[in-house]
């Protein structure tokens, strides 16, 4: 039995507590113990593991960029890791919002990196090309390079300005829409001008 099959919308709080009551009854009869995971994002993301009792297990802040779906997913290997370390029987009680997104997650959600893949197509690299190669591929597909990015990796000042123009440093500008590199583009026959 889950909850997720009632609709937020319209079934009650009462609703709600009745069937998750019955759902642990049956997990508590069976010897298993609950594990209630949760992530947020508010001045800082954070995630925490808890038991029924409300003992508290483990959780942290993560780093500052982080979203709620990853504080959310960061504390379910948490509560796997914990399952693992320990005997029993465990099972992971997730918050209602986990169970939605993992329903509509890369259908609907509208991340920053769908300009460079607008049908969450997944990419899929040739065996022979090495990781290393896999990943300067997938830098220069979502534009994140030491030349445009250098200062988040690194804690430094961020670059100077674009010495072309007054657009801002992208490679996508770069590659194709600075006017003052296109015969440097046409000479090399690599990029078209937008």
């Amino acid at each position: 039995m889950t909850l997720h099959t009632f609709q937020k919308t319209n079934t009650s709080n009462e609703v709600f507590q009745k069937h998750f009551l019955e759902l642990m009854k049956t997990y508590e009869e069976d010897n298993w113990t609950a594990i209630y995971t949760d992530g947020s994002k508010a001045t800082n993301t954070a995630f925490a593991l808890t038991k029924t009792n409300g003992e508290f297990i483990k959780g942290g802040i993560l780093p500052c960029y982080s979203s709620v779906f990853t504080a959310e997913a960061f504390a379910v290997s948490k509560a796997l890791e914990c399952a693992i370390h320990n005997k029993g029987k465990f099972c992971n009680m997730l918050d209602r919002y986990v169970q939605e997104i993992g329903h509509t997650e890369g259908k609907h959600f509208d991340h920053r990196y769908s300009t460079f893949n607008p049908t969450r197509t997944k990419v899929v690299y040739p065996r022979e090309i090495s990781r290393a190669q896999a990943t300067i591929f997938t830098r220069l597909r979502i534009g994140h390079t030491q030349l445009t990015h250098q200062h988040l990796l690194t804690g430094k000042a961020k670059p100077s300005p674009y010495p072309f123009c007054t657009s801002t440093l992208s490679l996508h500008h770069i590659f194709n829409l600075c006017s003052a590199l296109a015969s440097i583009r046409q000479k090399h026959n690599c990029f078209p001008n937008y």
